[in-house]
């Protein structure tokens, strides 16, 4: 393998490490209620579930705790024809994330059966890392009375690993995929560097008889 060839599968195995972990990933607590709400109304379970945190709580028309209870009551939305039309978006920055409030008005096949047509709602939700962990609404006055969720629990510290570790990683937690690519760039960067002192090398050893034959003329 040449010394050129060399540096581009290095740029190449660099460019993956680059690469965003998840294409949908973000941070931004506006996009996350659009997305979720038009996920929701376009029948897109898996695009609305992609803002939900796997252990988050919602209380909308009753409580749910974690993904598949909250996709479950998101398939049983779709069947009602559920619509949602974002009004207004306020996200509030806090210590690990957002709380954002935003207003919607509503539409269901049950509702309208039931001679409602609409209903204008405030929904209220926690994001951390970009994903919502907890969403209470409006609705849950009138269609939940007296019903609440869970308290939030704070995740356990967890114990100081023992062993090497890598950035403040466990080496044992690192997936061994990701252990041989950096091996695999680090074997690449010494063969390059490698090589390009020989080259170097043997320039120098070609300039030097030609300097000795220049100075016997």
């Amino acid at each position: 393998m040449t010394a050129g060839s060399r540096g581009v599968v290095i740029l190449l195995l660099l460019g993956m490490f680059a690469m965003p972990s998840g294409v949908s990933a973000h941070d931004d607590p506006i996009l996350t209620v659009r997305v979720l709400c038009s996920g929701l109304t376009d029948g897109q379970v898996d695009t609305a579930m992609g803002e939900i945190d796997d252990n988050a709580t919602v209380l909308v028309d009753r409580p749910l705790v974690g993904r598949q209870q909250i996709q479950a009551w998101m398939v049983e939305q779709l069947a009602e024809n559920l619509r949602i039309e974002v009004v207004d978006v306020q996200p509030t920055p806090v210590a690990d994330g957002y709380a954002v409030t935003w207003t919607t008005r509503m539409f269901r096949e049950d509702w309208r059966k039931a001679g409602v047509a609409m209903r204008e709602t405030t929904e209220q939700a926690t994001i951390h890392n970009g994903k919502i962990t907890r969403w209470t609404s409006s609705l849950a006055t009138s269609l939940a009375p007296g019903v609440v969720l869970p308290a939030v629990n704070e995740p356990a510290p967890q114990p100081d690993a023992g062993g090497p570790q890598v950035g403040g990683v466990p080496l044992s937690d690192i997936p061994v995929s990701l252990l041989a690519v950096a091996a695999l760039l680090v074997l690449l960067g010494g063969g390059l560097v490698f090589q390009l002192v020989a080259r170097a090398r043997h320039k120098v050893g070609a300039t030097k008889p030609a300097i000795g034959d220049h100075r016997r003329r």
